[in-house]
C-alpha cells in the first residue's frame, strides 16, 4: 500500500485494508509519502497504525517526505516504523503481487 495523505479518514481505511489483509494471511507493507509520512510521527501517536506494525506490517516512511514534514529520524517515527526511501518503494512494488495507492 502506498499511502500519499495524512487524514483521518485515510487511517481508518490504511488499518481495515491491512488488517484485513493480514488476517488472510498475507504480508503487509505500507509506505508513506509525501504528506501521509506525518502519519507515522510519535508526535501524531497514532495507536492505530501501531497496532499494525505489531501485527507485523511493515511501516515504511519515505526519508525525503519525513524530513519535509519535519522528521528528521526513526526515533521520531511510531515503534516499529522505519525509514525507507524512493528505490526502497520501487523495490517493493517489483516484489509485490498487489499494490493499492491511496490520495
Amino acid at each position: 500500500m502506498v499511502v500519499s495523505s495524512d487524514s483521518a479518514p485515510s487511517v481508518k481505511t490504511i488499518r481495515g485494508l491491512a488488517a484485513a489483509s493480514v488476517h488472510r494471511g498475507h504480508d503487509v507493507a505500507i509506505f508513506f509519502n509525501a504528506e501521509g509520512a506525518r502519519l507515522l510521527s510519535v508526535a501524531r501517536n497514532d495507536e492505530n497504525l501501531a497496532d499494525l506494525a505489531s501485527r507485523k506490517v511493515r511501516l515504511l516512511a519515505c526519508r525525503t517526505s519525513a524530513r519535509e514534514c519535519g522528521i528528521e529520524s526513526e526515533g521520531q517515527l511510531l515503534k516499529g516504523a522505519e525509514m525507507s526511501s524512493l528505490s526502497g518503494l520501487v523495490e517493493l512494488l517489483e516484489r509485490s503481487d498487489r499494490v493499492v495507492f491511496m490520495g
